[in-house]
């Protein structure tokens, strides 16, 4: 019988170059992911500044935003009044304008329907 002599890879070598292989793009690609959600979480962080217009001799207003359950923005409020919001946000506020008329009493003067929208 003639017998060829070939030279192979062992089984446990072939095996090591596997890992190392699966490893080096395993981490190829968490780098890119984590390069994907840091450029997102960037732009989620950016903020939107609101302020409220005037409106005829208002004094203070309330702020109602229905779409949401608690914001910080929710409430009364003295005019002029302004805050911050995440860009990627998008929402209607209904804003209830009051004129004070004496100690501790309002006359409400006016109701306008805002929609906020940043950045998609």
């Amino acid at each position: 019988m003639n017998e060829k002599e070939t030279r192979t890879l062992s089984p446990v070598v072939a095996s090591i170059i596997l890992i190392a292989v699966v490893v080096a793009v395993s981490i190829a690609v968490a780098a890119w992911m984590g390069a994907l959600n840091f450029k997102f979480m960037e732009k989620s962080n950016e903020q939107l500044l609101v302020t409220i217009p005037a409106y005829d001799n208002a004094t203070h207003i309330w702020i109602d935003d229905s779409e949401w359950t608690t914001q910080t923005f929710e409430g009364f409020h003295t005019l002029p009044y302004s805050f911050n919001v995440s860009t990627s946000s998008q929402f209607n506020i209904k804003v209830t304008y009051y004129e004070q008329c004496g100690n501790g009493t309002y006359l409400q003067i006016g109701e306008e329907m805002f929609l906020i929208k940043g950045e998609s």
